[in-house]
């Protein structure tokens, strides 16, 4: 008999500093979710289109440890660990640097010219940085705070039958 499974739901936000902190904005874009098992073997890939107000991903986990890489067009992968006991995982907030827009593997000035130009062309909201709804120069500010970056270290998430 298979083992069951659990839900496990987290919100991709926009890294708002070099410590990962967040104003809790939903990032835009697709984004790929692919989730490891303990023996580093791919279990599951996924892919989510999220927008500022709907960026909650949900992947059904058995039990077990696994590492998950999330990536995007124009964020910095992100790994986190993830530890499934016996039941649900809800809610937690995963910080994403999506400040990358020439896809160097680096957050630059170079990056902030993007957002610019994204400003004085129609909005395209990956450039959104601040979830306003809109792409402006107060945006640039954010790709500058993320420049600082050189990764975020990983998180982990435990739900644990007590």
């Amino acid at each position: 008999m298979a083992p069951s499974t659990h839900s496990v739901n987290a919100s991709l936000v926009v890294a708002t500093s070099s410590k990962g902190a967040t104003n809790n904005k939903g990032v835009n874009g697709t984004y790929k979710v692919t989730v490891y098992d303990s023996a580093n073997a791919p279990v599951l890939e996924k892919s989510f289109d999220l927008t500022t107000d709907a960026n909650e991903i949900s992947l059904d986990l058995a039990p077990g440890t696994y590492t998950v890489t999330i990536t995007s067009e124009f964020a910095l992968a992100r790994t986190v660990s993830i530890v499934v006991g016996d039941a649900d995982i809800a809610g937690p907030a995963i910080a994403m640097v999506v400040c990358d827009y020439n896809k160097d593997g680096n957050v630059t000035g170079a990056d902030a010219t993007a957002v610019y130009s994204a400003a004085s062309k129609a909005a395209d909201l990956r450039y959104d940085l601040n979830g306003d709804g809109s792409v402006t120069g107060t945006d640039r500010k954010s790709t500058r705070l993320n420049s600082s970056h050189l990764g975020i270290s990983y998180a982990v998430f435990c739900v644990k039958k007590k």
